[in-house]
């Protein structure tokens, strides 16, 4: 089977993560130090790399398979790794008030690529808010503000809920709150600078790093709030939102009541089924399944009520 390649989630203890996933996912996995805060479903990073489950390519690296088997993605990946990942996320309390770098400043200064990335709120408290932006006007502004332990009277916040989607671009100051669980599609990268973390202490009693010079660095400012046009497209038994088209990557969402067919427009697409379960091109599939998509698919055929996370970088 080369048309659907499943592949096996990797488990990522957080100091502010839950305990929601294994339980909705069906996910066999017991915590040891922190509660589990991410699943990291889809990547290619050397953090956690993701391995095929599917035969003739089982036991394999996701990294490997590109490397001898390119036609199956059209040829459409670069540097021998995965360009993306997807990641659940599940935020028992608040994390880190944070920034991502681009990649000139990420390979320069950490020996990674940058990160763009956006989320997909699935479950969130009644008035919820994530961090997103600041109100600074100057780095200089910015600046005094973390010096002087002021940094929170900046913060700009942003209501969500459930099936809101946020595009996070690098040099976004933002966060995630307590209580809420999100897919998370990024470009490769495991690189984070913390301007604060709540005085939070690992397991060996010291507060975790933070990393104030390169937050200062990478932080756009004043903040730049991205404008996201998404698109829908009703279909017979289906509704396929692209929710964010950008050269770094294209997300959509697609919807099924029954059967339905899907036009592909990219030789591979990265999935994760989010609710349901049915076949996708006669394969069975279930909620909290990880899958690529190669391109021996052409049309997507769906026959089932699933709800499904698709993406691919340009």
């Amino acid at each position: 089977m080369k048309d659907i390649l499943f592949l096996k989630p990797l488990f990522f203890e957080k100091i502010w993560g839950g305990n929601k996933l294994p339980e909705i996912y069906n996910f066999n996995y017991t915590n040891t130090e922190f509660p589990l805060g991410e699943i990291w479903g889809v990547s290619g990073h050397k953090n956690g790399i993701s391995e095929i489950l599917t035969s003739p390519f089982e036991g394999m690296s996701i990294n490997n398979l590109i490397n001898s088997e390119p036609d199956l993605f059209g040829n459409k990946t670069a540097n021998g790794e995965f360009p993306l990942q997807i990641r659940i996320i599940d935020a028992k309390e608040d994390l880190s008030i944070q920034v991502h770098p681009d990649d000139k400043y990420a390979m320069k200064n950490s020996n990674d690529n940058g990160k763009d990335e956006c989320w997909y709120i699935m479950d969130a408290p009644e008035n919820a808010e994530i961090v997103f932006g600041h109100t600074c006007k100057s780095r200089e502004e910015l600046a005094e503000a973390v010096e002087m332990g002021r940094l929170e009277e900046h913060l700009s916040y942003l209501p969500v809920r459930s099936g809101d989607f946020i595009h996070v671009p690098a040099g976004t100051l933002h966060a995630l709150t307590r209580d809420i669980m999100a897919v998370e599609i990024a470009t490769c990268s495991d690189t984070t600078y913390r301007f604060y973390d709540y005085n939070r202490k690992t397991s060996d009693g010291k507060k975790r790093e933070l990393h104030l010079k390169e937050s200062l660095d990478v932080v756009a400012v004043p903040s730049i709030y991205p404008v996201i046009n998404t698109k829908t497209a009703y279909k017979a038994n289906a509704v396929e939102m692209t929710l964010v088209d950008e050269e770094c990557f294209t997300v959509k969402h697609i919807k099924t009541t029954k059967t339905a067919v899907i036009e592909k427009e990219f030789p591979y697409y990265a999935c994760f089924v989010m609710a349901g379960e049915g076949t996708v091109n006669t394969v069975r599939v279930k909620k909290g399944d990880f899958f690529i998509l190669t391109n021996n698919v052409k049309k997507i055929e769906i026959n089932g009520k699933v709800e499904i996370l698709a993406a691919y970088s340009k």
